[in-house]
């Protein structure tokens, strides 16, 4: 009768036993699965982070074509102003000229006077117009340098982003393999 006590007791632990055993099983695979979830979740915010660092980048190259293009436009203009600043010379060499002629005859010369004033004028119209259109492209040359300026400051957040959730993934990692 005690041994069959004993066996009783001995197939009571070992129950017990199985019981623990199951239950740490079923632990260690709700660990796991949370340990696969937080490991899934990291990924995908990288990948997002990803996709985002390409987007800013992508608009960071198209910032670049747009400062190169008004750098180029800006080129082209300050040609433009110094050959009408140099034709304003030349007319303005021709109007003394002119001046010293009509001194001579005045009469004969006061409509072409008029004329070469007009035409003066005219000039420097179209230095004036395009110094007001050379500041326009400066003043979106910088609009231009300070959107790449902030799109590198985000682009430097995004990083710092990629690189605090890379070291979570890694430290999600580490745990997953302990």
């Amino acid at each position: 009768n005690t041994l069959g006590q004993v066996i009783k007791l001995k197939d009571t632990l070992l129950d017990d036993r199985n019981k623990s055993i199951e239950e740490l099983g079923r632990a260690v695979k709700r660990e796991q699965e949370d340990k696969t979830l937080i490991v899934e979740s990291h990924s995908h915010a990288l990948e997002q982070m990803n996709s985002t660092m390409d987007s800013l980048n992508d608009e960071l190259a198209l910032q670049d074509q747009l400062v190169l293009r008004h750098k180029s436009e800006q080129e082209r203009l300050d040609g433009e102003r110094r050959r009408a600043e140099e034709r304003a010379r030349e007319k303005d060499d021709m109007l003394k000229y002119v001046r010293g002629e009509i001194e001579a005859v005045k009469s004969g010369f006061e409509l072409r006077e008029t004329k070469l004033r007009a035409a003066r004028e005219e000039a420097e119209r179209r230095c004036d117009d395009e110094r007001k259109e050379r500041e326009r492209c400066a003043k979106e040359l910088g609009e231009a340098k300070a959107a790449v300026e902030g799109l590198i400051g985000r682009l430097k957040g995004r990083e710092e982003d990629l690189a605090r959730a890379e070291g979570q993934l890694k430290l999600s990692k580490d745990q997953v393999d302990q």
